[in-house]
């Protein structure tokens, strides 16, 4: 997956507990799970879009810049013009593993940033890009993201339904 992706480490006694009782469960069911979580991470990332906020810190999105706001013809919302790059991002589940991100050449440049220049410069010696790009991230998780996930009603059942 090519752009952007988000690679999610969650250090908590209740999520280990659930890992272990997790790895004592068929591989369908694994997937299952999987595939939850990654329906998770993909509204955590919608509601970035809605909120214009870091999901990690809930910190708003840096406005645009002056030049690009008066360019902004379309009135479009923060990394929001077509809905190109929130369509883009998806999720792939395996039993193991989740990967959220998105194939968008640009994903990773709001997801991270870029400062002026620090893609080269084009033929004519301009900066690649024109001027600082601050990051606005779209993938991450905040602190609830373990209870959202370990607190499903579902969630619960299955992994009492092991234990």
């Amino acid at each position: 997956m090519p752009g952007a992706a988000y690679a999610l480490s969650i250090d908590s006694d209740a999520w280990e507990e659930a890992l272990e009782v997790l790895s004592k469960m068929e591989e369908g069911l694994r997937l299952d799970f999987a595939r939850f979580v990654g329906e998770e991470l993909l509204n955590v990332s919608h509601e970035a879009f809605e909120k214009q906020a870091d999901p990690a810190t809930g910190v708003s999105w840096a406005a645009w810049s002056k030049a690009y706001a008066a360019s902004n013809k379309h009135g479009s919302r923060l990394l929001w013009r077509r809905g190109d790059l929130w369509r883009s991002i998806t999720y792939e589940a395996e039993p193991e593993r989740i990967i959220i991100g998105s194939n968008m050449v640009y994903a990773p440049i709001h997801q991270f940033g870029a400062k002026k220049g620090e893609f080269g410069t084009t033929k004519h010696g301009r900066p690649i890009p024109f001027g600082d790009i601050p990051a606005r991230p779209f993938l991450g998780i905040n602190d609830n993201f373990e209870d959202r996930i370990l607190g499903d009603p579902a969630i619960l059942e299955l992994l009492e339904m092991v234990a």
